[in-house]
């Protein structure tokens, strides 16, 4: 066991020593001291960090210790519940003991006292009445659970006694009417009128979470043996294996194999095969079912060593549920050679799994107060095959008598079955097995006597009613007398299937050798070519009568091998050919039952798989299921083998790939360099282009500004000369018509001519007119080059 992280209240533990706990938990074999770390209202907000930086491996909730403000505070906050949370889920567990104060004073409704669990828990509630009162039980379903007899054994009365002599039984109570289906009731108190009060409940097997909570005040009322057994149970878990060693021989191997176990968090429980004392425990352990696997460690080889004797007492201790499925038995020996070898032993059988599942589905059939198969005789035959179960010590037969009682109480005030023989002889077996009522019993056993020597009845359905005397031992010379009357030497030709299933059925009750022949031969011709007597329910019946009448024959003292040979002729090939018929085989799943869909069907063919295997000498189930398992290793080595291949391939691929990328880049590098070598040059060109194209628009100005200058000068050499010449042929005209310039004043006052307006008008046209020609010429000259750029 590892850290145990203890949160108490320390208030309480200031003025009462009881509430500090931690002198009681070091009492327990599996804690040290060392491993206990205290938290309280103090330092608990570093408790969230150590759950993941410490090897803490439970956490307690001593009793009221969540009453505390402070405590609560910090386990309702979101960082612890994600922290618990995580810390669970990695396996680890949580006890949450005695929580009264947690209760608001005054209130006794359902109060949500453990909501920092990260599954819907139950609540608590205060009890109203004196906590002396009351009792502890525990269900048929929870008596086997590992905290009522791990490692320690649970007399619930000792512990009723104990609460009481402590000052009370319980102050409050668990209501699991709404929590999750992960929670399982321990414990309750079957005295209230009311209902069923939870005081101790645990999170299933199936959970992902390991909790247990307690209303029961263990802690604080120093109880040992219960509250041992919880701690165990929630600091490990259920212990599955049991380990054999022999103290006296060491192995580095096997340590290590122990240790590799224990860095892996698997619990197992070890036991010296040198102390008598352990090797009781041992058994008692596997009596009760608290281990399902038992590894055998390695131990000296000295035939003559008094262990080995002991050993050799055990294996044959453990061959009954090896056989029955219930233990798998695994070990170390050595050969000649002294090479270690690995063993399993074991038995594991699927026809249990199916069983299981068909068992709980009948528990519910029978629950609702229904017929199985909605059928009276379905229903008996199917307890029939059932109760013929319960001697593997396999099933849970235990169960159904509770669940029988409404299907007897609809038959409570009849002696008959509606007057007829046959069902009621199936009442008759009900009664004797499942009823209570000796009366009714027996008005039922006079109702088949009389009708029986009426003359009156079939002679099948008489073989009938005398089989089921003889089965549960009543009348039985009468019976005995009236069978081998009935069955010595009948003619079985134009007999049916269903009429010899009731005759070989009172051959075997008679231990009747050559009767069992005369039927079996009579069987072997009436088999069909799918290996089937009629159906599949059919079927199934004969062959467990066959299977029984085997063992019957291998008992006898005569030589019955021929028979025994055609009984294993006929059994083998049916057999094989119901298990292909499974809907489950046949991929059928939404069936309710594997065979026919029926219960009573399901239930035969399980039974008959099962009594096959156990004249078998060889695990058949175990062996196929290992060369399936190393089918699929090996299919998973060789698929492995092809994956290395193809990442081998891939990788070369890959290799000639990169060589060949390689060369690429370098060609693509070398076109990179040469490219760069065109750019510039071309760069070199641009920028001589540039140069010449700067050069040509500054040669291009300079003719421009010429131009104008030589344009501007023409134009006022054209207007000088106009001028000069218009002045010259003024003058002239003057000279020779003198009275002209008196008309010219008369002509310019009479039309308002502004003679010097006009000439500056013309000049300005000629300026434009030059201006306009220059700089489209400029900008003709300008877009040319840009064009050229």
């Amino acid at each position: 066991m590892g850290k145990v992280a203890l949160i108490q209240n320390q208030v309480y533990m200031s003025y009462s020593t009881k509430s500090d706990i931690r002198p009681l938990l070091e009492g327990f074999d599996s804690i040290e001291s060392e491993d206990i770390i205290l938290y309280t209202a103090h330092n608990i907000p570093r408790l969230k960090f150590d759950l993941t930086d410490m090897d803490i491996t439970m956490v307690i909730f001593t009793s009221n210790s969540l009453s505390e403000n402070i405590i609560r505070g910090e386990v309702e906050s979101e960082p612890f519940k994600r922290s618990f949370e995580e810390f669970l889920s990695k396996g680890k567990g949580c006890l949450i003991l005695h929580q009264l104060n947690s209760i608001p004073k005054g209130v006794f409704d359902p109060f949500t006292a453990y909501n920092f669990l990260p599954i819907e828990a139950p609540k608590a509630v205060r009890r109203k009445e004196d906590p002396i009162k009351g009792d502890l039980r525990n269900s048929i379903l929870s008596e086997a659970h590992p905290v009522f007899h791990y490692p320690n054994n649970v007399s619930l009365e000792e512990l009723k006694q104990y609460c009481m002599r402590k000052k009370g039984l319980y102050w409050h109570y668990l209501d699991d009417s709404h929590c999750s289906v992960e929670w399982e009731t321990l414990l309750h108190d079957e005295n209230e009128a009311q209902t069923r009060r939870a005081l101790l409940m645990a999170t299933r097997e199936t959970s992902k979470y390991r909790v247990v909570i307690s209303s029961l005040n263990l802690d604080w009322q120093q109880e040992t043996v219960l509250l041992e057994n919880i701690i165990k149970f929630v600091s490990d878990g259920k212990c599955n294996t049991a380990i054999l060693r022999d103290s006296t021989y060491k192995s580095m191997a096997f340590e290590f194999f122990l240790e590799t176990l224990s860095s892996l968090n698997y619990r197992y429980q070890e036991y010296d095969l040198s102390t008598i004392n352990q090797i009781e425990e041992f058994k008692k352990q596997i009596m009760k079912g608290t281990h399902s696997i038992v590894v055998l460690g390695p131990t000296h080889l000295d035939v003559e060593n008094e262990k080995q004797e002991k050993l050799k007492e055990i294996e044959h201790f453990l061959q009954e549920y090896i056989v029955s499925g219930n233990i798998k038995y695994i070990g170390i020996e050595s050969n000649d050679l002294n090479l270690k070898q690995f063993f399993v032993a074991g038995r594991e059988k699927s026809a249990l799994r199916i069983l299981q599942d068909t068992e709980f589905k009948i528990h519910g059939i029978l629950k609702e107060g229904n017929y199985i198969d909605d059928s009276f005789w379905s229903t008996v035959d199917t307890l029939k095959t059932h109760k013929a179960l319960e001697k593997r010590n396999v099933s849970y037969t235990k169960f159904t008598s509770d669940f029988v009682k409404p299907i007897l109480d609809k038959e409570k005030e009849r002696d008959s079955f509606n007057g007829l023989l046959v069902p009621t002889s199936a009442l008759l077996w009900l009664r004797a097995n499942y009823g209570d009522d000796q009366e009714r019993l027996q008005s039922t056993v006079d109702w088949m006597k009389k009708a029986l020597l009426s003359g009156e009845e079939a002679e099948s359905e008489c073989i009938v009613a005398y089989n089921t005397f003889l089965e549960q031992g009543i009348e039985t010379e009468l019976a005995t007398k009236q069978l081998k009357r009935l069955i010595r030497g009948k003619d079985l030709t134009n007999c049916n299937e269903i009429e010899i299933i009731h005759y070989i059925k009172a051959a075997i009750l008679l231990r009747d050798i050559q009767l069992i022949k005369q039927f079996v031969i009579t069987l072997e011709a009436k088999k069909n070519s799918e290996n089937l007597w009629i159906d599949i329910s059919v079927s199934a019946t004969i062959l467990n009568l066959l299977l029984e009448a085997l063992v019957v024959l291998k008992e006898h003292e005569e030589d019955t091998k021929d028979i025994e040979k055609t009984i294993e002729n006929l059994v083998f090939p049916t057999i094989i050919y119901i298990q292909k018929l499974s809907n489950r085989n046949n991929g059928v799943l939404e069936n309710y039952f594997h065979w026919d869909n029926k219960a009573n069907t399901t239930l035969k063919c399980i039974s008959a798989i099962l009594n096959l295997e156990d004249l078998m000498d060889i695990p058949v189930t175990e062996m196929v299921q290992s060369l399936i398992s190393y089918s699929r290793t090996s299919n998973q080595i060789l698929d492995n083998k092809t994956a290395f291949k193809v990442i081998d391939d891939y990788k070369n691929d890959m290799s000639a790939l990169t060589k060949k990328n390689k060369q690429l880049e370098e060609r693509v590098q070398a076109e990179v360099e040469k490219q760069k070598g065109l750019e510039e040059e071309k760069e070199s060109l641009l920028n001589m282009n540039n140069r010449l194209t700067n050069m040509n628009l500054e040669y291009d100005e300079q003719i421009r500004k010429n131009d104008f200058q030589l344009n501007f000068w023409k134009i006022v050499i054209i207007l000088g000369v106009t001028s000069l010449i218009t002045l010259l042929f003024a003058v002239i005209y003057l000279f020779n018509y003198p009275k002209i310039y008196v008309d010219i004043i008369e002509f310019y006052k009479q039309y308002s001519i502004n003679l010097p307006a006009v000439i500056g008008t013309i000049f300005t046209l000629l300026v434009g007119v030059t201006t306009t020609n220059y700089f489209r010429k400029k900008r003709n000259t300008t877009g040319m080059w840009e064009g050229k750029k």
